[in-house]
């Protein structure tokens, strides 16, 4: 039987001692030799609890961007499994895994699990089979179709919160129950079993075990420990308390600001009756209401107070720029500003890099990865010939280029040809880089022969008068001829480049006087 470590009240009230001692001795936000508490004055809490993080994320919408901005663009375009190269072979493994990706659509229930991990230290995907047993080992299938549901689930506890207050109770679907302590164990330090408290769509708090093989574990942020993660927004919580403070404050601020108070000054001289007091306070509180825009006063002054409005935009972008730094997301990414195409493209390079690389190191080996790895043991995908590692995960480009960029790039492309005189890339070679388009077929290619200049034939030669007066140009070019000497340049100039993505040798060599097999 393997050693397991269970948590009772004794170790949860243990486990909040620790936390105590462990704040107290880390002094948190105290400077000056512990006289001044900058948590205190700024109004930073020292504990966020899992409720905490659950709300900011729906009420503030930056929060939210940063924890869905790196999943969704992992996930975006989803992936293919490849055991083959070849794209005409589809193996055993291929197809098993395009049957259950086609009937569980695999990818959004990764995305949707990635998004719940980084709100807490940890969330996980639920492995349903035909057997309905949760606190058993998996049993062993021969088929995808006997998977029948994943499901992810947020997960809670551990050294970043402690996840036993009442209100963060709904929030945590799934927490450990207990961990393998036996060293001589393979799973030594991981999870054994789980227990999920939130199983249905009505939220009924009935708690069932689950073995830890119907589980696949999420948790990007480890530092210190193999399960735990911290949570994405702790390292930036209070920038997002500055951020409140700056615009919730310099709104309130220009809104008081903007509806202006009044001045009423009465008269010295002039006498109030105690019913005329109560008429003026009717008015005037009318006025502040919006119900008039009249006030009638007699003996009394009313002079509107006036104030600079504010302006808080500079202090809110420097709060922006510290929380994107810390996030590696480019600020315009962060904003969403690339949706209106105002990203640099050194900021959209930087920001697919990065994404790319959560793929690579994250996303595939720790998340796709672990359910396949899963699937392929238990038997429920059939192993690849290789061995059960013999597959890659192959994610899509994610650069997007616009047809400007597409444009552009041919053209770069196409370029060394002219400048080179030869061929450096093939029309074949630009077509599927920039447009991902098939190569042209000979009878393409005809029809797309470039239309020559004045003075040349059908084929591209030029005829005897028009290469006797490129001659007589080359001799001797009148001082008011170099418009029109520039713009012939320029003419053969295009029907050349335009030869040389062709392939028409024969208008290549019309144009530049080479005759095959000697030097020109």
């Amino acid at each position: 039987m393997p050693q397991v470590l269970s948590f009772g009240p004794r170790g949860l009230i243990n486990t909040l001692m620790s936390r105590m001692q462990f704040f107290n001795r880390a002094g948190i936000g105290v400077s000056f030799n512990g006289k001044r508490n900058n948590y205190e004055i700024f109004g930073y809490p020292q504990e966020i609890t899992l409720k905490d993080y659950r709300d900011e994320y729906e009420r503030n919408g930056i929060a939210a961007r940063i924890i869905e901005c790196y999943p969704r663009a992992t996930w975006r375009t989803g992936a293919s499994l490849r055991e083959d190269e070849d794209p005409d072979v589809t193996t055993a493994f291929e197809e098993d895994w395009e049957s259950l990706d086609a009937r569980l659509d695999p990818w959004s229930v990764f995305q949707q699990a990635d998004i719940l991990s980084r709100l807490s230290t940890y969330a996980i995907i639920l492995i349903g089979t035909a057997d309905g047993a949760l606190e058993t080992e998996l049993p062993t299938g021969n088929s995808p179709d006997q998977v029948i549901f994943l499901q992810a689930y947020s997960g809670g506890g551990g050294p970043y919160q402690t996840n036993v207050s009442s209100a963060d109770s709904s929030f945590a679907a799934a927490t450990i129950l207990e961990f393998e302590t036996n060293p001589k164990e393979e799973r030594f330090g991981l999870p054994l079993t789980y227990q999920l408290r939130q199983i249905d769509s009505r939220a009924i708090a009935t708690a069932r075990t689950v073995h830890w093989s119907r589980v696949v574990h999420l948790a990007e942020n480890r530092v210190d420990n193999l399960v735990y993660a911290q949570p994405e927004l702790k390292s930036i919580w209070n920038r997002l308390i500055d951020l409140e403070k700056v615009t919730g404050g310099g709104s309130e601020a220009f809104f008081q600001r903007a509806n202006a108070g009044l001045n009423l000054n009465l008269d010295k001289d002039m006498d109030m009756e105690p019913e005329d007091e109560k008429k003026l306070a009717a008015e005037v509180e009318d006025y502040k209401n919006n119900i008039t825009r009249i006030m009638k006063t007699r003996g009394m002054q009313v002079t509107q107070l006036g104030s600079d409005v504010a302006n808080f935009f500079a202090p809110a972008d420097a709060i922006l720029t510290q929380i994107a730094g810390a996030k590696a997301i480019p600020k315009r990414i962060l904003l969403g500003s690339e949706m209106g195409q105002l990203a640099s493209g050194q900021d959209r390079d930087n920001w697919d890099t990065a994404v790319q690389d959560r793929r690579t190191t994250y996303a595939g080996p720790k998340i796709v990865k672990q359910l396949v790895d899963r699937l392929i043991d238990y038997g429920y995908l059939s192993a690849p010939a290789e061995g059960p590692q013999g597959y890659d995960i192959v994610w899509p480009i994610l650069t997007q280029l616009t047809e400007t960029d597409k444009a552009a790039g041919a053209h770069g492309w196409a370029s060394p040809n002219s400048t080179q005189g030869e061929t450096v890339f093939t029309s074949e070679e630009i077509r599927k880089k920039w447009y991902d388009m098939e190569p042209l077929d000979p009878s393409q290619i005809k029809q797309a022969a470039p239309k020559m200049p004045p003075g040349f034939g059908g084929a591209g030669v030029p005829t005897p008068k028009v290469k006797d007066e490129a001659d007589e140009l080359e001799e001797d070019v009148e001082p008011e001829e170099p418009k029109a000497r520039a713009a012939q340049d320029a003419e053969l100039l295009r029907v050349l480049e335009t030869a040389i993505e062709a392939n028409n040798t024969e208008v290549i060599d019309a144009i530049l006087g080479i005759t095959r097999g000697e030097q020109p």
